[in-house]
């Protein structure tokens, strides 16, 4: 997970889609695809690279 939007209260549009896709079984789907296929997704890689484009975190609890 990406820690880098702490300090300007933003977030990477990577981690934000990894938990929409969790929320929506999306992930899960996937996860099945590559055991059926037998060929990876790389997830990770793309997350990491959307983590490159920074967004508001709308959803960070304000203190």
């Amino acid at each position: 997970m990406d820690t880098k939007g702490d300090e300007d209260n933003t977030v990477g549009a990577g981690d934000l889609l990894e938990k929409v896709f969790t929320a929506t079984g999306i992930k899960a789907a996937v996860e099945v695809v590559e055991k059926v296929t037998g060929k990876p997704c790389n997830c990770k890689k793309r997350q990491a690279k959307a983590n490159n484009v920074r967004i508001p975190n709308i959803f960070k609890k304000k203190k």
